[in-house]
């Protein structure tokens, strides 16, 4: 009653960060494909590039506004890493990308962060504290 679950928190705020700020891409990894789409119900000006395992997820995202599906069979290591190679990769330029992720439960449908990737610095200079 009254709860806005956490997806629907994570597309709001990609879709304001996005109006707010210089954004080249949104990333998200997906299995379902239901976070990619509700981030596309807010007809952003960048690209979501969904990352699926799923040939079938890929193939219905096709259909779904702004959305680039992406087959990557095995799941990367690094997804910042991913993310820059592949915007990199397809000649995407600008200041900053989002990153959707999971809770890390390993359970799907749940994409409760949002990475900032500052794209105006390398990876090399990026310390992890």
């Amino acid at each position: 009653e009254g709860k806005v679950d956490p997806e629907n928190l994570v597309s709001t705020s990609i879709y304001v960060t996005v109006e707010a700020y210089d954004t080249v891409a949104v990333v998200a990894p997906t299995l379902t494909g239901r976070t990619a789409r509700m981030i596309s119900r807010f007809r952003l000006p960048v690209w979501i590039i969904a990352v699926s395992p799923e040939e079938s997820t890929c193939q219905a995202l096709q259909f779904s506004y702004g959305v680039f599906p992406v087959y990557q069979q095995y799941r990367p290591t690094d997804w910042e890493k991913f993310a820059r190679n592949w915007l990199a990769d397809h000649n995407l330029h600008g200041d900053l990308a989002l990153l959707t992720q999971g809770s890390g439960t390993g359970v799907s449908g749940h994409s409760n962060r949002i990475g900032f990737i500052d794209l105006t610095q390398p990876m090399s200079d990026i310390i992890a504290w």
